[in-house]
């Protein structure tokens, strides 16, 4: 991609942006294990922004400090606000295969003479 009016490419006009583009690709990439949900997209870009900010704090404990106030003044953010479709749903799902011991498990009882009522 080029810049028009320079005819330079933009890597070289713009290298923080493309640094800061290809510092929050790979941190989704490693972090996420490329797995993310397109709903949760600006969390997580809220997250590296956060960690991208604060890189090089030289005050470590007051960053800590900073967010459990933060913590602690908000109230509790529930697993129903988290999640994309927070509707229930009407049928629950069926697990997979069979259920209980697995077959190595179904064996005939030992012989313990020593368990009988007397």
């Amino acid at each position: 991609m080029n810049v028009k009016r320079s005819g330079q490419p933009a890597y070289v006009v713009l290298p923080g942006v493309h640094r800061v583009a290809s510092l929050a690709k790979r941190w989704l990439a490693s972090t996420h294990q490329g797995r993310f949900d397109e709903a949760h997209l600006p969390n997580y870009l809220d997250e590296w922004v956060f960690r991208f900010n604060r890189r090089r704090s030289t005050s470590r404990g007051l960053l800590f400090y900073r967010l459990l106030a933060l913590a602690v003044d908000h109230d509790p953010v529930r697993y129903r606000q988290l999640v994309a479709n927070s509707k229930s749903k009407k049928v629950p799902p069926v697990p997979q295969g069979r259920r209980g011991h697995p077959p190595s498990l179904d064996r005939p009882r030992a012989e313990r003479p020593w368990r009988l009522a007397p």
